[in-house]
């Protein structure tokens, strides 16, 4: 038996083409010249294919794997993604579909809002509760009052558990966009926006440290911004500085801009006042 050292199909005696694919054909697998005859080029990947082999050294995500189980991949990717996220966004795929990620970030994302939801209602009872002892009994309509901004706080913070999921779709796409766009202007980005979506999506568990009282949702802040950075450098492949520049530069623009609005909402207070 031979095969064909274009379509790798067997066949039997020594035929000048193949049987299958057409292609011409020498006992040896030379042309006629003597070299060596290649098969031709694969063809270009395609959604369902399989994926090749230099993505194949990369793991799958443990909340992307379907053996691993819904909170047990949940947690795992928590856990690698906040004490170990250079690790995580270095040996990890994260060019695969948006719809997982996107679960992961809305999970973890409110659950994190719940908790700040908890923790403020908790702060206003306490606060309210100390200022009703120092209030006569005889002030009804003191303590009516207190009771009404209780109730509206309550009431705020469920409306907004109830759009949180949104708010958090929303936030993702803004950010991801934003970030893509900065890691393409210094040509840090070295793979497509799933990429940076999955990136800004797995960032999203540094929101876990709102579980901390009162300093808990700065902590979040800032640990999200240095998950970001890492995992854009390393899901990307590509340097530090970058990762750092697409992060911090869409603050530094917000920064600006409200900046120039105080200038000019107080130059034009200035003004009005100059003229009175």
């Amino acid at each position: 038996m031979s095969s064909c050292p274009f379509c790798g199909k067997e066949f039997d005696g020594d035929p000048a083409t193949c049987p299958h694919c057409g292609q011409v054909i020498h006992k040896s697998g030379q042309g006629e010249s003597g070299e060596q005859m290649t098969p031709p080029p694969a063809p270009p990947a395609v959604p369902g294919m399989p994926v090749p082999e230099g993505e194949k050294s990369r793991k799958i995500v443990p909340f992307e794997d379907p053996d691993a189980g819904f909170f047990n991949g949940l947690f795992d990717t928590i856990k690698l993604a906040l004490f170990q996220p250079s690790s995580f966004f270095s040996t990890y795929r994260f060019d695969g579909s948006i719809g997982r990620p996107m679960v992961f970030a809305l999970v973890v994302g409110w659950f994190s809002a719940a908790v700040g939801v908890l923790w403020s209602l908790i702060f206003n009872a306490s606060i309210m509760s100390a200022i009703s002892r120092y209030i006569p009994e005889t002030e009804n309509a003191a303590m009516s009052r207190l009771g009404n901004q209780f109730m509206f706080s309550s009431i705020g913070g469920i409306v907004s558990l109830v759009i949180a999921p949104i708010a958090i779709v929303l936030g993702l796409f803004i950010m991801a966009g934003l970030y893509h766009l900065f890691l393409m202007m210094v040509s840090g980005a070295k793979r497509g926006f799933e990429t940076t979506f999955n990136v800004t999506c797995y960032s999203v568990s540094a929101k876990l440290f709102m579980v901390i009282p009162f300093c808990g949702g700065s902590v979040a802040w800032i640990y999200s911004l240095v998950i970001s950075i890492i995992g854009l450098s390393g899901a990307h492949e590509t340097d530090g500085w970058k990762g750092a520049f697409a992060v911090l530069m869409p603050f530094v623009l917000c920064c600006c801009l409200v900046l120039l609005m105080v200038l000019f909402f107080g130059a034009a207070i200035a003004g009005l006042a100059a003229q009175n």
